[in-house]
């Protein structure tokens, strides 16, 4: 992109070099404690130092920093103003109050909306900011050495110079990148809800769910590679709605490959092979589906500090609650056990770097307020009290659930989805074992080998051992 000046990027990049090492770098070298701070940018540094990230202490923190420093600067110029003016009505500068004080998100903001002084200046007939004020100024006849400025006249001349069009910046809504191996922030939470809100989320049927439970017995074992490619294609669709929701999601794939959308080849050949039917629509089902077949597999790799027990009398509790005290209520055991299965998934595995790794006491249903581990159709009927519902349901006095104990906790209450997964497993390999060992022995697994998880680390070696289908 950059080697064929595509959209314009080198002088872009000239621009933003010039900006962060003679303006930024002076300011951020005095407030970020870094070894490693980047002082200046040459062209040759790795692709994350252009990525804004508040998390980590190198790479993109620095221009996040600096976009911090922007906002910082043209608030403390506006907001006098505003706070000078906004009670006085016979002032020329009273009339940009309102126009100033509102706020705009600084990486949505205009050229017209940003303060640049210089330039601002530079487009009127006194130029700078010295011959203004020799324009508003008389020698004092008492005494030659002493001027008398009419600072009334140079702020109204400042006002209709730099005042039009600018607005203070948005302090909080800054979005950052956000890699997969430090988990979902609050602000991507949703993506998936929001997916399901575009394009709906309708059923597998029976043969659908049979061609992905036979590809994932094919000894389909790096299911990162999948994840990773699954939420590049939610995030591109998102943000560019296709109309049709019954565009094969093969079709979709093929209009970007070898493009700027790199998917995994596995990712590829799962639609290409088994998935080539599936459509948009089907696309979260499809994954959920999955997830849910792997996770056998999965929980194999949990963190040992996320694998604390119960004992007798505490299982004997949960499940007194839940089959009597909570059976009624409007969010189902079966529901809240397939959001911990999921969150296990996303967050709990051996190598992943989550938020909430370092904390096995953390409460759990705090993680489970995550709105993107539970179906959609839960919003629904639960409206604005689903956090609220979660911590009746969880935060309970007469048993703990921390996060340490969300495998336990699923083994006491999933039963439910284990005897559905076993029914798929019985249907499936049961009555088609003959076909599933055809599809393997035929050659078609040409899937690398490695071990299940869901990192989506930036700096993962893919690899590991083969893991054998499942016998009956």
């Amino acid at each position: 992109m950059y080697k064929n000046n595509e959209f314009n990027i080198k002088e872009k990049f000239n621009k933003f070099k010039t900006i962060y090492n003679d303006i930024l770098s002076p300011y951020l070298k005095k407030s970020i404690n870094s070894d490693k701070f980047l002082e200046n940018f040459k062209g040759n540094e790795r692709l994350a130092y252009f990525l804004m990230d508040d998390i980590d202490k190198e790479y993109g923190i620095f221009i996040a920093k600096g976009l911090q420093l922007f906002i910082q600067w043209q608030n403390s110029f506006l907001k006098p103003i505003i706070n000078a003016y906004k009670s006085k009505k016979n002032n020329l500068l009273s009339c940009y109050v309102s126009q100033i004080e509102k706020t705009v998100n600084v990486q949505n903001a205009n050229s017209l909306q940003i303060l640049q002084i210089e330039k601002c200046l530079y487009k009127t007939y006194f130029y700078n900011f010295e011959e203004l004020c020799s324009l508003f100024c008389e020698r004092n006849d008492q005494n030659i050495n002493e001027f008398n400025y009419n600072f009334e006249k140079i702020e109204e001349e400042l006002g209709k110079s730099l005042l039009p069009n600018k607005c203070l910046f948005n302090e909080k809504n800054i979005n950052y990148i956000c890699y997969q191996n430090e988990g979902f922030r609050k602000i991507n939470h949703d993506y998936l809800i929001k997916f399901g809100k575009i394009y709906g989320e309708k059923d597998l049927t029976e043969e659908e769910r049979k061609k992905i439970f036979l590809y994932s017995n094919e000894g389909y074992n790096n299911y990162d590679n999948l994840y990773d490619s699954f939420i590049l294609l939610v995030n591109y669709l998102n943000n560019n709605i296709i109309g049709k929701k019954d565009t094969k999601i093969i079709d979709v794939i093929n209009k970007f490959k070898n493009k700027y959308i790199n998917f995994n080849n596995q990712f590829i050949d799962f639609f290409n092979s088994n998935g080539k039917d599936i459509t948009i629509e089907k696309l979260l089902s499809s994954f959920l589906y999955m997830e849910h077949l792997c996770f056998e597999h999965l929980k194999d790799k949990i963190n040992g500090k996320f694998k604390f027990t119960y004992d007798k009398s505490q299982k004997d509790e949960i499940n007194k609650y839940f089959n009597t005290e909570h059976k009624d209520n409007i969010i189902t055991k079966k529901e809240i056990s397939t959001a911990v299965r999921r969150f296990i998934v996303r967050y709990l595995l051996n190598d992943n770097k989550k938020e909430i790794s370092n904390d096995p006491n953390l409460s759990l249903y705090v993680c489970l307020e995550r709105k993107y581990l539970w179906n959609n159709k839960i919003f629904s009927q639960v409206g604005d009290n689903f956090n609220e519902l979660i911590k009746k349901y969880l935060d309970n006095s007469k048993f703990k659930i921390d996060v340490k104990h969300a495998l336990e906790f699923y083994n006491v209450i999933g039963e439910e989805e284990r005897k559905f997964m076993s029914e798929e497993k019985d249907r499936f390999s049961g009555k088609d074992t003959k076909v599933a060992n055809n599809l393997v022995n035929s050659g078609q697994n040409k899937l690398n080998n490695g071990i299940l998880n869901l990192t989506g680390n930036k700096n993962q070696k893919i690899g590991g051992p083969k893991m054998k289908p499942k016998q009956k």
